[in-house]
């Protein structure tokens, strides 16, 4: 890998892999773990041969980790963005592929890491190697408590309590400002709810007064709303 840049330095420090770590010793793990760096335009699966078994650090862009119902239609489960970290059960698995894909829907720069490596003391004597494994069983412990928002959204019947599930696991500035991080369609992706429907509903959650909402920001209103 060429030298880090002060910018991508900058990020690693957000990424949660590299908590706890010094930022001169990135490299020496970055060689440990066999560190490569690619770039992606948007549209192009992220997912193949070369990188299922690796795990990814999104430095630029937005990736998005998607499967396909029976039908052919597009679920929606979790966007990456700069600093977050991607494919690391699937890296760590004994599996070679994942019911899920990885798309980039903006063009992407992602670093990829041979986290499997971390499994074998032998194979990565790094001084560090017990806190990057610690950091990853966090980020493991994050990404299950994601997905169980997920299930209990996807476990909704009412379109407002999928909404209001989102809400409730989002971040809420004093002002009751939600910026969503993905424009309409894709909050309709992620709910895995029609795009009319839910402009129609969060219409009517405007109407009364409950929120007031301009492209992907919601201001919350009625702050009993997330709380009934």
């Amino acid at each position: 890998m060429q030298k880090l840049s002060d910018e991508v330095i900058k990020i690693l420090n957000n990424c949660s892999i590299f908590e706890n770590i010094p930022e001169e010793r990135y490299p020496n793990i970055f060689e440990c773990l066999r560190a490569k760096q690619e770039c992606f335009e948007k549209g192009i699966t992220i997912t193949g041969t070369d990188n299922n078994k690796l795990a990814g650090i999104v430095i630029s862009g937005t990736v998005e980790m998607l499967f396909y119902d029976e039908l052919g239609h597009t679920i929606n489960v979790k966007h990456y963005t700069a600093g977050e970290l991607f494919g690391t059960e699937l890296a760590c698995s004994s599996q070679h592929t994942s019911p899920t894909t990885l798309c980039a829907i903006t063009d992407c720069e992602v670093i990829f890491l041979s986290i499997e490596k971390l499994l074998d003391a032998r194979a990565l004597p790094c001084v560090y190697r017990s806190t990057v494994t610690i950091n990853l069983l966090r980020d493991f412990a994050r990404q299950s408590m994601f997905l169980n928002m997920k299930i209990r959204i996807m476990a909704q019947k009412r379109l407002r309590d999928k909404i209001k599930i989102f809400m409730q696991n989002s971040h809420i500035t004093s002002e009751g400002i939600i910026k969503i991080p993905f424009n309409r369609r894709g909050l309709a992706e992620f709910l895995n709810v029609n795009r009319t429907a839910l402009s129609r509903e969060l219409s009517r959650m405007r109407d009364e007064n409950i929120i007031e909402f301009d492209n992907n920001i919601i201001k919350l209103i009625d702050f009993e709303f997330l709380s009934m």
